[in-house]
């Protein structure tokens, strides 16, 4: 999940979150886009299509790291932290659920995104284990096993 309901409920008000979930399950929320700056920032670009049939560019941005602050800016009159966002919220918590984590099913392990991640975890762990310091093919271990992980996993 992208972003968590406590995190939903800190950062819109009650109407303009129940608003969002009505205009989320009507399916309103279009041309979802998810981009990533630097290491951490997630950015969601939307559409939103409004009650009078006009649709509103909306953006949310949110630091995976700070997941407590959601910035938002929206084509509509309210501007920001409005039901529009609340949407593209839910509609990206949604396909993140739906699409990105899968269970593989040859081993019942989950499928995730962060393949960058889980490879810096692995290396760190080979670095700073003192068995394999001086141990080169440990290093080829880590790297080429994510590396083959990962081609299955897009054939």
């Amino acid at each position: 999940m992208l972003v968590s309901q406590a995190n939903l409920n800190l950062n819109f008000d009650t109407n303009s979150l129940q608003r969002g979930k009505r205009y989320f399950s009507q399916g309103r929320v279009q041309n979802l886009v998810r981009e990533t700056e630097g290491m951490s920032i997630q950015v969601l670009r939307a559409e939103v299509a409004g009650s009078q049939h006009q649709h509103y560019i909306t953006e949310v941005r949110f630091d995976r790291y700070l997941p407590g602050k959601i910035s938002t800016f929206c084509s509509c009159p309210v501007g920001f932290r409005c039901k529009h966002a609340a949407a593209v919220i839910l509609q990206a918590n949604y396909e993140e659920q739906t699409f990105t984590v899968k269970t593989e099913p040859e081993t019942g392990t989950r499928n995730t995104s962060h393949t960058a991640e889980i490879w810096l975890e692995r290396a760190a762990t080979v670095s700073s284990s003192s068995d394999n310091s001086s141990n080169p093919s440990a290093w080829r271990t880590c790297c080429t096993s994510n590396r083959t992980a990962a081609s299955k996993r897009y054939r």
